[in-house]
């Protein structure tokens, strides 16, 4: 699997060809861009020109590009999300155009994956958020596929976006040319939900608990729903309580964390080549260690 790294660390930064320069120094032979202003203001010609000539003279391919999530997001008042299953037509379209946006950047700078997020938190899987999802991948198919671009949408920890309706999307839409994002610590949160849910096991503060085989239960049989649709991934770690953007492996996730034994060989498995993308904590922006623990993370997955 191809080692490839987010800007993630660095999402609360502006991107700068340095911090390219020191995730491909960890071992990434490929990165991902976070569209999220201000990191990098995919709506900007001059700054969009300046990642394309980063990667002209890079050894480091550009992997993919992921959708911005909010709108307006150099403020800090004024933040709308981008829901393309939003009930409101206006909020669609306006989603859709600013994830165009992002998705633009392949005129000057190719990319292969556009991972992209169903943003409906509050509300079940119902026909209508089928219908409202089927249209909007649709359109922003038609607008990717020029583009040499391929829609990935990623596994949350919200209802839309349980694998069985994503891939119960795909295969409704007929999208044969649109994939999974396969999230990793995502997956793991909602594992331990779903164990809890099912638990009748309580601790001492009267909480739910869920034995580790109940949660690598869940976990596996969510991973090979996705498995034959998965085109790229998210890779990092947690406890199964918040989504922490740990390492793979971290000491921090230990006992409760993803079972990268289990997770790994069916990554390598899958029908379509995947890339070992690292999507890290913003926290680790400023880690001195952060190249050398993310090469020490590719060391550990790919030898699981």
């Amino acid at each position: 699997m191809q080692p490839v790294l987010s800007s993630h660390p660095f999402v609360k930064l502006v991107l700068h060809p340095s911090q390219l320069d020191l995730l491909a120094s960890a071992g990434a032979q490929a990165l991902e861009i976070v569209a999220a202003m201000p990191h990098f203001d995919y709506t900007s010609r001059p700054a969009v020109r300046e990642l394309a000539s980063y990667f002209a003279g890079s050894q480091a391919s550009f992997h993919s590009v992921h959708a911005p999530m909010y709108r307006n997001e150099s403020s800090t008042t004024n933040r709308e999300r981008n829901n393309v299953v939003h009930r409101d037509r206006a909020e669609r379209i306006a989603a859709m155009d600013d994830i165009k946006r992002a998705i633009e950047i392949a005129e000057h700078a190719p990319f292969k994956f556009l991972v992209l997020h169903l943003d409906e938190f509050n509300a079940p899987w119902s026909d209508e958020i089928l219908d409202l999802a089927t249209t909007a991948v649709e359109h922003l198919r038609a607008f990717a596929r020029p583009l040499g671009v391929t829609l990935a949408i990623e596994n949350l920890w919200n209802d839309v976006t349980q694998p069985q309706y994503l891939v119960h999307l795909l295969d409704t839409g007929h999208f044969e040319d649109v994939g999974l994002t396969f999230d990793a610590g995502h997956m793991n949160l909602v594992a331990h939900q779903r164990a809890k849910a099912k638990s009748t096991d309580h601790a001492e503060d009267g909480s739910v608990v869920a034995t580790r085989e109940a949660v690598l239960a869940e976990y596996m049989a969510m991973l090979h729903t996705m498995a034959p649709r998965i085109v790229t991934t998210h890779l990092h770690d947690n406890d199964g309580t918040r989504d922490a953007h740990l390492y793979p492996c971290d000491e921090a996730a230990a006992g409760a964390g993803v079972d990268w034994e289990q997770v790994m060989p069916v990554l390598r498995a899958a029908p379509h080549p995947l890339a070992c993308n690292l999507e890290l904590s913003s926290a680790y922006g400023d880690d001195p260690q952060l190249a050398a623990r993310s090469r020490a993370a590719f060391e550990k997955l790919a030898s699981v």
